[in-house]
């Protein structure tokens, strides 16, 4: 996706949301489409919610930190009908086991968690959170 043009990006990210409509597992298949996207270093200041890209900028700068692919798969879980209804938040802190930056998205009762270039569903709560962010609706 990486070596399109905007509107090449934006074609192939509307097909990915619309096949999380329907598939068996959407979240899972939102992390695979920004695992297979290149990481850059950090790209965003955590620390300011409002400098953060708007879902289509996201898109249009093509680059993708660590958060910036927690928050496109934010991003692209909220943007279809099934997860319309649900309440996004994401976490950023520190995990006290292996004492390193975890980001986390909470779909209402559902946790998965970013370590390092991987992501686990899970419900323990190793973490040290320094931020929470309540994802606004987007319409």
């Amino acid at each position: 996706m990486v070596d399109k043009n905007y509107y090449q990006r934006l074609k192939i990210w509307q097909q990915l949301r619309k096949t999380l409509e329907t598939c068996i597992d959407p979240i899972q298949d939102a992390i695979d489409f920004f695992d297979r996207l290149p990481i850059s270093s950090i790209a965003v200041d955590l620390d300011r919610q409002s400098t953060w890209p708007s879902p289509w900028l996201l898109i249009e700068e093509n680059v993708y930190c660590r958060f910036l692919k927690t928050l496109g798969i934010c991003y692209s879980l909220q943007l279809t009908e099934r997860f319309s209804s649900s309440n996004f938040e994401i976490h950023i802190g520190v995990d006290k086991e292996i004492n390193d930056l975890v980001y986390k998205i909470i779909i209402d009762t559902q946790s998965i968690s970013s370590y390092n270039d991987s992501w686990v569903l899970n419900n323990k709560d190793n973490m040290i959170v320094q931020s929470i962010i309540k994802m606004p609706k987007i319409n």
